[in-house]
């Protein structure tokens, strides 16, 4: 483990560039980069991965097909200058990689220190025929070193005979590199339908400059994203189970995860693990069975553990800190009861972000909601960080956000109309509705409906630029040709980033009697400010609104582990790699031009200033009882004897609780009032003597009922004694 000296992701930047990142955002100006190019292999062409180099050029990585051929994609890496101009283009023709659709990272590489490439694919042809009937087939890992030129210098298979994945791969200052990668248990046969059915973890190698694999380390959990630091350890974001005893039958036991919990894990330079922080929302509670015997049982409380939010990715923060980022968990604020809409394609899906010290102490939560709605489809967002100390989040939103719903409901009411004139005039063959003249109409305006739903749901691409504070500085929509999906984003030496993903062309082929758009690799290389010189293809986002939710979130110590690991497949192959045509054309012309970068935040009036935590000071947690008070709306008070009894009532219940809300009248049946913390037994004996003192008889009062009476009027008081999640009172009139 001596080798296990990692460099800091952005120092490593730094070598390979020459920069040192900046601890502020500065004005000073500087020439900045832009341009759009695509880059035409075969009929599709997916670029999964790219790199900055050394050079001040760009290294693409992805995959290609001949779609009318109906054959497997093959990887394909591709190098260019600081243009997008093409330097070399490289096929890895053996490298037939059927399963890069389900693979979460797709194609990765880095350059070395000797100035070299190292890439990294999943494949499925190279075959070892002791284990061809079951397993090898599902694919394993090549780890090719190229020149600078392109030249195949050395390609090692790594694996586990199971469904291997690449993941993430950095250069180390010997000139190796570590790759992350997830392997699949084996024993799994070929019937297994459901791939994340399988167990899987992820597994760090360690390979020497010469293609030698020095050490493995498993993990116990995946990580969905993790970073290289400067001690020689990382930082990863994983989803892992609750491990809970065992309980007998009908005891649900002292606490409950739904679902896995998104954890922040640090690792040392041994990779042995230093601290695992869960985040959370606050557990709900609800009164459970603890124990039971033949006679009796007693009662206790189960906690239920939820993620707080959907995290996808991990960053180092100048300060030595860490923040996570993901998509927001809308029952965050509410609760297990807690009303929240559905998302749906129309809607703008809210980031969220989580800050936390060195040590893992957390310090804040804050959400971030914008215009841009993300369909139906995406799903992911990548975050990298820039030179200038900030850092720049990517993800696929839909072209028409604002106009999207008012389309669909135009294109449903038009087709429906089509479907009721069909049924109308006997519509019975195909065609039918363009030959018959009183449905014509109908089929065109439908048709044409449709068209204007399907511009309206074209992908985009968004670029949000934050502090390390989460407050945006700006939002930018990338809009290209037909539909513009982003897989991998990294920082430039210009604070810029540079951008890649594929495109649907405007370009069609013919194939079995239907016309498909060509895919295009894509490089968008965007400017500090967001910005692509003279291309109208961009456009500002100019609203979002920042909220703080760190009193709704909480950390709790989670067990992970790690293992040292024999790979089972460790040798070295010698893959065909053979130049490859690849036309390349300009969406955006290369500008070069000189910028100060915008350290402001969105001019928007419902955006936060640089919000919480400047002190440092953890907020406190809020109760659900403080919660669930917090979300109610204040009733109306229906009748006369309502208005009697609650101008009776209030008063008292603010002696006791401080903050009352009366939520509900229920046309005078009863009065509802909820509280900022839950009620206890001690509660009600102070209301039981204050209503005595009011000359009312005590009827009843045992654990949260209370009855009391005097002459026309009879009350029947039901406080949420035993509630754990609110304090709320339900009187009946």
């Amino acid at each position: 483990m001596k080798q296990f000296l990692f460099l800091f992701s952005l120092f490593i930047l730094s070598l390979s560039l020459g920069l040192t990142a900046e601890a502020v955002c500065s004005t000073t100006a500087n020439q900045a980069a832009s341009f759009i190019k695509t880059y035409h292999l075969r009929d599709n062409t997916d670029g999964f991965g790219v790199l900055a180099t050394r050079d001040g050029g760009y290294l693409l990585t992805g995959d290609t097909i001949w779609a009318k051929a109906m054959s497997v994609p093959n990887a394909f890496a591709i190098k260019t200058d600081a243009t997008g101009k093409l330097v070399w283009s490289q096929q890895f023709s053996s490298q037939s990689t059927g399963q890069s659709q389900t693979a979460n990272t797709k194609r990765i590489s880095t350059q070395t220190t000797d100035g070299s490439f190292v890439t990294a694919t999943d494949v499925i042809d190279f075959v070892d025929d002791k284990y061809f009937s079951q397993k090898e087939l599902w694919g394993d890992i090549i780890v090719s070193k190229l020149d600078a030129k392109g030249k195949q210098l050395w390609s090692l298979m790594v694996g586990d005979y199971s469904m291997d994945f690449p993941q993430k791969i950095w250069s180390t200052a010997d000139g190796g590199v570590v790759l992350l990668v997830k392997l699949m248990k084996t024993g799994y046969g070929q019937e297994i339908a459901d791939t994340e059915a399988i167990p899987q973890s992820s597994v760090f190698i360690k390979i020497n400059k010469n293609g030698k694999v020095e050490w493995s380390k498993k993990m116990n959990w995946t990580a969905i994203d993790a970073q290289y630091l400067p001690d020689g350890g990382f930082i990863a974001l994983a989803n892992v189970a609750l491990t809970v005893a065992e309980q007998p039958e009908h005891i649900l036991g002292p606490e409950i995860a739904i679902g896995d919990l998104p954890t922040i894990i640090r690792l040392d330079n041994k990779l042995n693990i230093s601290w695992a922080k869960s985040l959370e929302m606050i557990p709900s509670e609800i009164n459970s069975i603890a124990s039971i015997s033949s006679s009796s049982f007693t009662m206790g409380v189960t906690k239920f553990r939820m993620m707080g939010g959907d995290f996808r990715a991990v960053q180092p923060t100048p300060d030595n800190g860490f923040l996570t980022i993901g998509f927001d968990n809308l029952l965050l604020t509410k609760g297990l009861k807690g009303t929240v809409g559905p998302i749906t394609q129309f809607d703008p899906r809210p980031l969220v972000a989580v800050k936390v010290d060195k040590q893992g102490n957390y310090q804040w939560t804050k959400k971030l909601t914008g215009n841009l709605s993300s369909g139906i489809t995406a799903n992911d967002i990548k975050v990298t960080p820039t030179v200038d100390g900030d850092f720049v989040i990517m993800q696929d939103v839909i072209r028409d956000s604002a106009g999207q719903k008012a389309k669909y409901e135009d294109a449903g009411n038009k087709a429906k109309l089509l479907r009721d004139k069909c049924d109308e005039f006997n519509c019975k063959l195909p065609g039918d509705e363009t030959k018959i003249p009183a449905v014509k109409p109908y089929y065109e305006a439908s048709n044409k409906a449709g068209k204007v739903l399907a511009e309206a749901w074209a992908g985009n691409i968004e670029l949000i630029k934050i502090d390390p504070d989460f407050n945006p500085r700006w939002i930018k929509k990338i809009d290209v040709e037909r539909t513009l999906t982003g897989y991998d984003l990294k920082p430039t030496s210009d604070k810029g980033v540079i951008v890649s993903g594929k495109i649907e062309t405007t370009k069609m082929y013919f194939y079995i009697n239907n016309w498909y758009p060509y895919n295009e690799a894509i490089l968008i290389k965007v400017d500090a400010n967001g910005g692509i010189a003279s291309c109208a293809s961009i456009s500002d986002q100019s609203k979002a609104i920042v909220q703080d939710q760190s009193s709704y979130l909480v950390m709790q110590d989670m067990k992970v582990g790690s293992e040292d690991l024999k790979l089972k497949i460790n040798k070295t192959v010698k893959p065909k790699i053979t130049n490859i045509k690849n036309t390349v054309r300009d969406i955006c012309q290369y500008k070069n031009n000189n910028i100060k970068s915008v350290c402001s935040y969105i001019n928007s009036p419902s955006i936060a200033a640089p919000l919480i935590n400047q002190t440092g000071v953890i907020p406190a947690v809020k109760t659900w009882a403080q919660i669930n008070f917090d979300n109610a709306q204040e009733g109306k008070i229906e009748t006369d004897k309502s208005q009697q009894i609650n101008d009776e009532l209030l008063p008292i219940l603010k002696q006791v609780f401080g903050q009352v809300k009366m939520v509900d009248n229920m046309s005078g049946l009863w009065l509802t009032y909820k509280f900022p913390r839950l009620v206890t037994r001690a509660d009600v004996e102070v209301i039981e003597k204050k209503y005595m003192e009011l000359g009312y008889k005590i009827e009843e009062s045992v654990g949260g009922i209370l009855n009391v009476s005097k002459i026309g009027r009879s009350l029947r008081f039901n406080f949420s004694v035993t509630n754990p999640m609110e304090g709320k009172l339900e009187l009946n009139l």
